[in-house]
């Protein structure tokens, strides 16, 4: 089962449209999986979150506290389930636990004074396709949290495929929608695991002031 947002979009210079993926994994199960395991870990281990979550990219100290979380953490993946995750998806996805679990109650937050993490003014300043789109699709996440916090919070703190779950994307979609300028004939398709995975990163970043961080080329970060 796949959820899809298929929109055309403009084009600005370098944005151009293309499938993210989770991979061969079975994307239902893998991505409750990952969110229960985010979900465990975040109740089990803040402390140790907030320090993995903070640390510098790419840097020894987050690769050390990344895999002490997990190794630490192990009995939040069922029994016989082998839950392979590279360091980004589990930090995307404990960011996003994080941001359900620390500001489920502070959906007021107002954004407006902040600069924006991801400015189209640097879209051009990217240096290859796969960073043109990954910066491209940030913007996106950017202005989805700020058009609709509250949504997108309760999107983190449901289950994947659920019938939460498939609520909020209902109340997300006219958000979704206006921040894709619409013209002809391309389509942007996320799976519901790609993109609850970006939402939570950058709400993170912008809920918590954290230096935006993109994710072309830096599978370890």
């Amino acid at each position: 089962m796949r959820y899809s947002l298929a929109l055309a979009l403009t084009l600005v210079p370098g944005f151009f449209a293309a499938p993210l993926s989770a991979g061969t994994m079975d994307e239902g199960a893998t991505a409750i999986h990952f969110w229960n395991f985010a979900t465990c870990v975040v109740e089990r281990d803040k402390w140790l979150v907030e320090k993995a979550l903070a640390a510098p990219k790419n840097s020894e100290l987050r690769r050390n506290l990344t895999s002490k979380l997990a190794k630490k953490n192990g009995s939040c993946v069922p029994r016989g389930f082998d839950l392979k995750l590279s360091a980004q998806i589990m930090r995307n996805a404990v960011a996003g636990a994080y941001v359900a679990s620390e500001f489920g109650d502070r959906t007021e937050l107002d954004f407006s004074a902040k600069p924006d993490l991801y400015p189209a003014s640097k879209l051009a300043e990217q240096q290859s396709d796969k960073r043109r789109l990954d910066f491209g699709l940030h913007m996106f996440a950017e202005c989805v949290i700020r058009r609709g916090f509250p949504q997108v919070v309760a999107l983190l703190g449901s289950k994947p495929f659920s019938p939460e779950e498939t609520a909020s994307f209902d109340r997300l979609q006219p958000t979704m929608s206006a921040c894709l300028p619409v013209s002809q004939g391309t389509r942007l398709k996320f799976t519901r695991l790609d993109l609850r995975a970006r939402l939570g990163k950058v709400a993170y970043e912008l809920a918590t002031g954290t230096d935006a961080e993109d994710d072309a080329g830096s599978p370890n970060a």
